[in-house]
Order: structure tokens, then sequence, then C-alpha cells
């Protein structure tokens, strides 16, 4: 595991460096980008932003998220994409927003969809059971996130 983060001067050094590979050479920055699998298998796409961000969305090239939202599974079939807003506190609280079709499947509508942690918990467990069986419908187990 490397060491933690403070001053994000490997992230900076990188990111200039790449800057002068020139524009043919493009790439995307995430500020918390995690591959959910099971299995050693990719199952779901999250780049997490801390909510206190006031356009977590500010910024986001339009082929920096078609080349995040456009990842396949072993099966072939595209991984959900997620942007997710974690609120830290007593009781951590998520937003999940999805970012291309597969992950519609799992929210309700294409807006940000407020969660408990519990609620989220939930919908990532339910993503992976969905992804392990290749004969298995994708979004069957639609909006397991829900709180009520």
């Amino acid at each position: 595991m490397s060491a933690r983060e403070n001053t994000y001067w490997r992230d900076a050094a990188i990111s200039q460096r790449h800057r002068q590979w020139g524009m043919d050479c493009p790439a995307t920055d995430v500020d918390f980008f995690l591959i959910e699998y099971d299995r050693g298998l990719p199952c779901a796409v999250v780049d997490y932003k801390h909510g206190n961000r006031a356009d977590p969305l500010a910024g986001v090239h339009p082929g920096s998220a078609r080349a995040l939202g456009g990842l396949y599974d072993h099966h072939g079939r595209q991984l959900p994409y997620f942007t997710v807003l974690y609120h830290p506190g007593t009781a951590w609280r998520f937003q999940a927003k999805a970012m291309n079709t597969p992950a519609l499947r799992w929210l309700d509508g294409n807006g940000w969809q407020d969660l408990t942690e519990a609620g989220w918990v939930r919908l990532l467990h339910s993503i992976r059971r969905n992804a392990l069986d290749p004969a298995h419908p994708p979004g069957a187990q639609q909006h397991p996130g829900r709180d009520s």
C-alpha cells in the first residue's frame, strides 16, 4: 500500500508531465477512482468526490466521461459508472449519479440520488451479485440502495 497522500506532490508531478506530451495523448484525472470488483473481476466504476464541492462535475470533459463509462467486464457487458459524493461524519451519507446507461439501472433516474451508507453498501453488494452470473440480465436487481 502506498503512503498516505498529504501534499499531492506525486499527482501534480505526473499530471504536469503528462500535459507536456501533447494534445494527442489525452488522459483524465479523477478524485478518488475505484474499480469495484468481486473475485478479481470488475463490476462497477466509481469516481468518489468529497461532498463539499460546489459543482462536483465541473471540469469533467465529455471525452473523459466516455472513457470511464466505456469499460467492460469479462462477459462483454459495459460496467456501470457512477460519480458519488461522500459526506463523512457521524452518519456518513452518499449522493450517487449514474454516468452511463448501465448505471441508470441501479438508480432512480439520472439525477443525484441520496443514500445512507447502508443503502450505498446494499447497492454495491447487489451489483456484485448481478455481475457474477453471466446469464443474469443486467439491472435485474434494480434500485437495491433505496432506504424506504
